[in-house]
């Protein structure tokens, strides 16, 4: 009985799980800002707008790719990326990622 009531508050609270995590364009807008603050300039408006379109279609596959593995793995990576503070730290949150 108790095996079927953790099933149950499983199967109710999993939607408000992916609820809490950072859009993919949320990451994007982050991981751009951290760019700009790098780099020190604006970028173009055009290559601004086609980097954030690939980074999107990127979070995207990667939140599909999370979702499959469990519950908790998207949020987690994308945590990862908006606590970054760094382009550097960025890529780190990709290597905890495979080390798991």
């Amino acid at each position: 009985m108790k095996t079927t009531g953790n099933l149950i508050l499983v199967t109710l609270f999993a939607p408000f799980l992916f609820a809490c995590a950072p859009s993919p364009e949320a990451l994007c807008e982050h991981m751009l800002g951290l760019m700009k603050k790098e780099i020190g300039a604006d970028l173009p408006e055009a290559e601004t707008k086609k980097m954030q379109e690939e980074c999107i279609e990127d979070a995207e596959r990667l939140k599909k790719t999370k979702k499959r593995k469990g519950p908790l793995e998207y949020r987690k990576a994308a945590s990862c990326i908006m606590d970054a503070t760094s382009m550097e730290a960025v890529g780190k949150c990709d290597s905890k990622d495979k080390a798991e």
